[in-house]
């Protein structure tokens, strides 16, 4: 679906090129027409507008699927030991739910940032104008490519042992409370002898 609409956009820029054109070649005029440019600007930022929800919405539905997931695996594992256990090393190591969480933002944050530079305001965008019986691409070049210096740099989230400590502090507090109950029941169900 997306797709046929991207190939659509690409034709309407085109056809929007050939209606503004008259008798000059799109190509040239593309270089040489602000009016031209603008409008082509325009019909592609409806474009990524709509892509951009399209996208959020289809984000939306697999994150609120992943999340469903993960409260019924929390829900099912809570009165395991082992689970709150492997909870806790994975929070003290850096490598479990709350690291995931962080990673996740961080790696959004940075996909974003490359989508506004690349996507919605891309350097270059690639008219499909018709020509004769079929279409003819002509590149419509908007801005320099950015080379890959200057891209921003990603910046992996980093967080410290103390404050790994208070992420596992839930998880470590129930288990003290499972030992604390089970060597209570120990102790309750088997009495030591006198002799």
């Amino acid at each position: 679906m997306h797709l046929s609409r991207y190939a659509n956009t690409l034709e309407l820029m085109g056809a929007t090129a050939d209606r503004l054109a008259g008798d000059t070649p799109s190509s040239a005029l593309l270089a040489d027409s602000p009016t031209v440019r603008g409008e082509i600007e325009e019909v592609w930022r409806a474009d990524a507008a709509e892509t951009r929800l399209f996208l959020a919405a289809v984000e939306q539905r697999a994150r609120a699927a992943t999340a469903r997931h993960e409260r019924l695996f929390a829900w099912l594992a809570a009165p395991n030991p082992a689970m709150v256990f492997a909870r806790a090393l994975g929070a003290v190591a850096d490598t479990g739910a709350y690291a995931e969480a962080r990673w996740r933002n961080a790696l959004d944050a940075y996909q974003s940032t490359l989508e506004d530079q690349h996507f919605d305001d891309p350097p270059r965008l690639t008219l499909r104008v018709q020509s004769d019986d079929a279409f003819q691409r002509i590149l419509f070049d908007r801005k320099r490519v950015p080379r890959a210096a200057d891209l921003p740099q990603f910046h992996p989230p980093v967080r410290d042992l103390g404050g790994r400590l208070y992420d596992a502090r839930r998880d470590l507090a129930l288990l003290a409370a499972f030992v604390l109950v089970t060597g209570l029941l120990a102790v309750a169900c088997f009495p030591t002898s006198g002799t």
